[in-house]
C-alpha cells in the first residue's frame, strides 16, 4: 500500500514508515512481479552421484505496477453539538464499506482564556470544580445557603452525573456515529447559573480508537486523516494527546472541528428556581405538583388555568372556599386529585433534589415552573377570572366506569341562579387545543375576595381557637 505524490508519483509506503500520521486523497496498492528460470540440469546428472550445485537462476524483475486506486477511508466530519440543552457529539467516515464497525472513545473538554493564550481541562473535572466553588462562595454571600444548596444543588448527585463522562464510547455504523455525552437540563438550576458565568468557555471533543481485536480496530491513520496536510486545505481535526494539542507525530487522537460556546448555552437554560418567601417553600411546591398532576399532559396555556383556578379560589365568599386561606388549602380542601398523582410526587422530588430525582417529566415540569410561578406570586393576573375545570375525556371514563357516581358532566356544569357559570375554554387556552374546559361566575361580584384585613383576621382568629 502507497499514496500517490503531488505529481501523482508513486511514493513510499509513508503511512506506515512515520506512524500513518501522513493525509492522501487516495491510496494505491501496487504489484511486483517477478519471474525466474531454473537452467535445465547437466547431461550426467543422474549417473553421477553428487548432484552438482544448481545454476544460478535467471531472475527479471520490473518496478511495481500500480493494481488499483481507491479513494482513502478516512474521518470527513466530526462536530460538538449543543442541541436543546444536550451536549453531544457526531460525526462521519467516507469510503469505508457500511459493514465496517468503528469503535471510538470520546472525551469532552473545556477550553478557557488564560492572559493571550488558552487553558485546556477536561469537562468533568472542571464542572467538578465550578460546583465546589459556587458552594463556597454561596456560604458568605447568599442567605439561607446552606439550606438553598443542599436543597436544589447536592455535590454527589452532580458528581454521579460527571463520572460517566471519564470513559465515553461510541461506535460507527455504516459510516456514521452520534453520542450523547450530558444532558444540561438534568444539572441543578443552581449549578446552571455558576457555569453560565464563566465567560468565555468553550467545549469541544478528542476522539481516539478504542483498543481492541478484529474488524472493530480502527486504523489510527483514518482517524488522524488532517485536512491541513493535503495540498491547499489548511482546517481540519486537530492532533490531540492526553489533554494537549501536540504535532501530528505524538498525536493519538483528534479534536472536533468546532468548539460550543457552553456559557451562552447554560445560560439560556438556567431558570432560576423561583424566589418565594421560606415559610411558602412546602405550599408553592404542592401547588407546582398538583398541576403537574393535573394537567402535566396538557399544553402551557392549561397549566395557566389550573393555576388560576386554585388562586382564584382562595379565600373567596363561595361556599367553603371562604375558609381555604392558601392555596394549599384550596388543593386538599376543594377537589384537587392531582396532588395524589404519581406526577405530583415526580415533581415534588424534582424540586427537592433535581439532579438526584427521576428522569421522567423533568422538562414538563421546569416549564411549568415558569409558566405559573407568577401566578402564585398574585403577579400573572386572575385568568379571566376561572374557578372550575374539568377533562371531558377523563370525566366520561369515570361516568363509564361508574354512571351512578359520575355524571355525564360534573354537576358544578349547570349551576344556575348566581352560581351559574359561563364557558371561558376559549378565553384561558387562546387558539390551543386541549382536553380541559374552564369556567367562571357568571356574576363573579356575588363571590368577591376576603380583603387583607379580613384574611389577617380570619388567621387570627383560628389561631385563637386553636390555642
Amino acid at each position: 500500500m502507497a499514496v500517490r505524490g503531488e505529481e501523482n508519483e508513486v511514493l513510499e509506503n509513508r503511512l506506515a514508515a512515520i506512524g500513518g500520521l501522513e493525509s492522501s486523497p487516495t491510496l494505491t496498492f501496487q504489484y511486483r512481479l517477478t519471474l525466474s528460470r531454473t537452467p535445465p540440469p547437466p547431461p550426467d546428472a543422474k549417473k553421477d552421484k553428487k548432484q552438482a550445485d544448481a545454476a544460478p537462476a535467471d531472475l527479471l524483475e520490473v518496478e511495481p505496477q500500480l493494481a488499483r486506486e481507491v479513494p482513502r477511508p478516512r474521518l470527513a466530519e466530526f462536530e460538538v453539538y449543543v442541541e436543546k440543552g444536550r451536549l453531544g457529539a457526531r460525526g462521519s467516515f467516507e469510503n469505508f464499506s457500511d459493514s465496517v464497525v468503528l469503535d471510538l472513545t470520546l472525551k469532552p473538554y473545556v477550553m478557557l482564556p488564560e492572559g493571550e493564550g488558552v487553558r485546556v481541562e477536561e469537562l468533568d473535572d472542571y464542572f467538578r470544580n465550578v460546583l465546589l466553588a459556587s458552594r463556597h462562595d454561596a456560604s458568605f454571600d447568599m442567605e439561607q445557603s446552606v439550606d438553598v444548596y443542599s436543597t436544589y444543588c447536592t455535590p454527589d448527585d452532580v458528581a454521579t452525573r460527571l463520572v460517566e463522562l471519564e470513559t465515553v464510547t461510541v461506535r460507527s455504523e455504516q459510516n456514521v456515529f452520534e453520542r450523547e455525552l450530558l444532558n444540561l437540563k438534568k444539572l441543578p438550576h443552581k449549578y446552571l447559573e455558576a457555569l453560565g458565568k464563566r465567560e468565555g468557555m468553550k467545549v469541544f471533543v478528542a476522539m481516539t480508537p478504542s483498543l481492541g481485536t478484529g474488524a472493530r480496530v480502527v486504523p489510527f491513520w483514518a482517524v488522524a486523516d488532517y485536512d491541513a496536510s493535503e495540498p491547499g486545505h489548511f482546517t481540519g481535526f486537530a492532533p490531540f494527546e492526553d489533554g494537549a494539542f501536540v504535532s501530528r507525530v505524538f498525536s493519538s487522537g483528534v479534536c472536533s472541528a468546532n468548539t460550543v460556546d457552553m456559557s451562552g448555552h447554560v445560560s439560556r437554560l438556567y431558570s432560576p428556581m423561583p424566589v418565594v418567601p421560606r415559610e411558602r417553600k412546602e405550599e408553592f411546591e404542592l401547588f407546582i405538583g398538583t398541576i403537574a398532576g393535573e394537567a402535566i399532559g396538557q399544553c402551557p396555556a392549561a397549566w395557566k388555568g389550573v393555576a388560576h383556578t386554585i388562586m382564584n379560589r382562595v379565600a373567596r365568599r363561595y361556599e367553603t372556599w371562604v375558609e381555604c386561606l392558601t392555596p394549599a388549602e384550596v388543593i386538599v380542601k376543594t377537589g384537587f386529585d392531582g396532588r395524589k398523582h404519581d406526577t405530583c410526587k415526580a415533581a415534588l422530588e424534582y424540586m427537592r433534589s433535581p439532579a438526584s430525582s427521576s428522569y421522567a417529566h423533568r422538562d414538563k415540569i421546569d416549564q411549568i415552573i415558569t409558566a405559573v410561578t407568577p401566578i402564585f406570586m398574585r403577579q400573572g393576573g386572575d385568568g379571566g377570572g376561572v374557578v372550575f375545570f374539568y377533562s371531558p375525556k377523563a370525566q366520561a371514563r369515570l361516568h363509564a366506569q361508574n354512571p351512578t357516581r359520575y355524571a355525564r358532566s360534573p354537576g358544578f356544569v349547570s349551576q344556575k341562579g348566581d352560581k351559574a357559570l359561563v364557558e371561558i375554554t376559549h378565553k384561558v387556552l387562546g387558539g390551543a387545543k386541549d382536553d380541559f374546559k374552564f369556567y367562571a361566575f357568571k356574576r363573579p361580584e356575588e363571590f368577591p375576595r376576603l380583603t387583607s384585613a379580613e384574611i389577617e383576621q380570619a388567621r387570627a382568629t383560628r389561631a385563637g381557637k386553636k390555642a
